[in-house]
């Protein structure tokens, strides 16, 4: 296999992470989930990103693959859930993940995952993440990876409502 790296996103990627965004959201719409359909995520999202430095990229064979925010602040919306988080400690979110069209279909999302997870279990031990609620090849990847399912939440800045499933891994 390729040489497969995760390293923090640069100024100089945004172009290519807008394009691996775009590739997404393309993805989203054939298979008729509705997240991502409207404005967000925008480039301004991205660029907060990179300048609270929070955006990481998958490298393969020296290309970005693929583009995560890693996020270790709380989550607002995460205090509205319907349901429960197991703990209520501080802990690490996964947000904006994304994969390149050109590397759809190769299995890296578990691996890009798996890697977001170690860094992030090295600030709290607690990982959160959400995904719409018809977004199933994302859940089967977050419980292939350990999450579990604890409730639901409503991202209220998108039209129309995106409603996502919430999920969260404990060590």
């Amino acid at each position: 296999m390729s040489s497969i790296t995760i390293r923090p996103a640069a100024e100089a990627d945004l172009s290519t992470i807008m394009g691996i965004i775009g590739d997404a959201k393309a993805l989203l719409k054939r298979q008729q989930i509705p997240q991502w359909q409207a404005l967000y995520p925008a480039s301004t999202d991205i660029q907060q990103d990179l300048q609270a430095k929070t955006g990481r990229v998958l490298v393969v064979a020296g290309k970005i693959a693929a583009y995560a925010s890693l996020e270790s602040a709380p989550e607002p919306v995460y205090a509205q859930i319907q349901g429960h988080w197991r703990r209520n400690g501080p802990y690490s979110t996964l947000h904006r993940v994304a994969m390149a069209a050109a590397f759809q279909g190769q299995h890296l999302s578990v691996p890009f995952m798996q890697g977001l997870i170690d860094e992030a279990r090295r600030t709290y031990p607690d990982v959160r993440v959400d995904t719409q609620i018809d977004n199933q090849a994302m859940q089967h990847i977050l419980e292939k990876l350990g999450f579990e399912r604890r409730g639901l939440v409503r991202w209220t800045f998108e039209v129309p409502v995106v409603e996502c499933l919430a999920y969260e891994l404990n060590r």
